[in-house]
């Protein structure tokens, strides 16, 4: 068995925070903590909002931000021990059986078998089935659940692409004459605790024999920030 796992432990008075160096942002000098609400968030390029009730703190020269909302953010679980007064964060690789094969890998890529789900930002996504239809299209199926509480979504159908080998296949690339193009019931807002299911359509695959591929998607809030929360999903069919 080979098993990967990445644990960093935060340990003694706890803020619930990761800190930064103030080489990295620099704060008023002032030794009165401050919200700085002016700071902002990016992950892999892409600008993410703190949730409702996080803050970013200035403090003698340093810049505490949200441990769980950073964490989170790059697939890391977040578990605070009180007997230890110990916060806990893991990254957890698959873990691999000698004599069983979980997912194709190629080029450092895994891909997992359909169905496959991931949840970010209290969003779960699942991909559960891809069907290749001879009238030349493709179809994937979605279950999106959203479990914010006072908060809604809706699924950007033209956000979504499937990168199979060097070809990259989108909703706008399908033919006009196909009259369900887009799924209908994606146009309705996903509310609290609310479970949406759907497809997108693509155009067909020009290799058939091509089995594998990465599918990538956005939900975005159906408020004044339109926040986007992005997925990826190597997968294969």
């Amino acid at each position: 068995m080979k098993k990967n796992k990445i644990k960093l432990f935060l340990t003694g008075a706890v803020f619930g925070s990761i800190i930064f160096s103030s080489t990295i942002i620099y704060a008023n000098p002032n030794t009165i903590p401050s919200i700085a609400s002016w700071v902002k968030y990016t992950f892999n390029g892409k600008e993410k909002s703190l949730p409702e009730g996080y803050s970013t703190i200035i403090y003698e020269g340093h810049t505490y931000v949200p441990a769980r909302f950073v964490a989170e953010e790059l697939g890391a679980e977040v578990v605070w021990d009180e007997k230890s007064k110990t916060v806990r964060f893991e990254t957890k690789d698959d873990v691999i059986e000698d004599d069983e094969e979980i997912g194709d890998v190629e080029d450092n890529v895994e891909y997992k078998s359909l169905p496959v789900s991931k949840l970010i930002n209290g969003i779960n996504v699942e991909v559960y089935d891809l069907l290749k239809h001879e009238d030349g299209y493709t179809k994937i199926f979605l279950r999106i659940k959203n479990t914010n509480q006072d908060e809604r979504y809706q699924f950007d159908q033209e956000s979504v692409q499937l990168k199979v080998n060097n070809e990259i296949l989108t909703n706008s690339d399908v033919d006009d004459r196909f009259p369900f193009k887009k799924d209908k019931s994606w146009y309705k807002d996903i509310e609290e605790d609310m479970t949406q299911e759907g497809y997108v359509m693509l155009p067909k695959l020009s290799d058939e024999d091509m089995n594998k591929g990465t599918l990538t998607l956005d939900v975005i809030k159906n408020d004044r920030s339109q926040e986007r929360t992005s997925f990826t999903f190597n997968i294969k069919w």
